[in-house]
């Protein structure tokens, strides 16, 4: 079960994916197309056709929902179901100790839907941010220092974990952002050598920030 496909997806779950808490199935919510063509693709790969229910959340982008199966057997890989802002998350024990091409795979999810990818010329850099309430800042702070652990295992070079927002709910819950990001030229080929971004302006993004 431990492949490519599966790290990849799960790496999905952690990012613009959502496994229901009860129901299990797998909603992929993103404005590519491209993403979702290749998310799709790779479901099909793993496990098969199965029927998708296109739709469009609250905010009008588009979503995808994928069988209880998938979400269930991404759940007993690691993959978290529920709300990511609301549970410590941890990046499965399978891919921090996994092969090269594991990391790689869910690093490219993770990436393909939450990082940020700046190619100003006089401020290049490639971050990742990820919030949760504020009870959980030190489960946010070791996930992100897992995420970094996997770049360093790359030898792609990232920042200390630093404080990005504070913001308060109108049910006033506190939720806490913190970013790591990277920079350099060197650590930038490696990135794009490495790991396979779809996102087609990330992929354009990057490209310039390599030149």
């Amino acid at each position: 079960m431990a492949n490519e496909r599966i790290a990849r997806l799960v790496g999905h779950a952690f990012g613009d994916g959502y496994i229901h808490t009860t129901k299990f199935y797998l909603i992929y919510t993103n404005s590519s197309n491209s993403l979702h063509e290749y998310v799709t693709h790779m479901v099909s790969e793993e496990f098969g056709d199965f029927d998708v229910c296109q739709r469009k959340s609250g905010k009008g982008v588009r979503q995808q929902q994928f069988s209880a199966k998938v979400g269930r057997t991404l759940h007993s890989q690691g993959a978290p179901k529920g709300s990511k802002i609301h549970q410590d998350l941890s990046v499965p024990n399978w891919i921090r100790t996994g092969t090269q091409t594991l990391k790689t795979s869910f690093l490219s999810a993770v990436f393909d839907d939450d990082g940020y990818f700046r190619d100003e010329r006089n401020c290049m850099q490639i971050v990742l941010k990820h919030a949760k309430i504020k009870p959980l800042e030190a489960s946010l702070i070791q996930y992100l220092q897992e995420i970094s652990k996997l770049l360093e295992d790359l030898s792609i070079q990232t920042s200390e974990v630093k404080h990005d927002q504070e913001k308060t709910k109108p049910n006033n819950e506190t939720v806490v952002s913190k970013r790591i990001w990277i920079t350099n030229k060197v650590n930038f080929q490696r990135f794009r050598k490495l790991i396979p971004i779809q996102h087609p302006e990330k992929q354009i993004k990057l490209d310039n920030m390599c030149i």
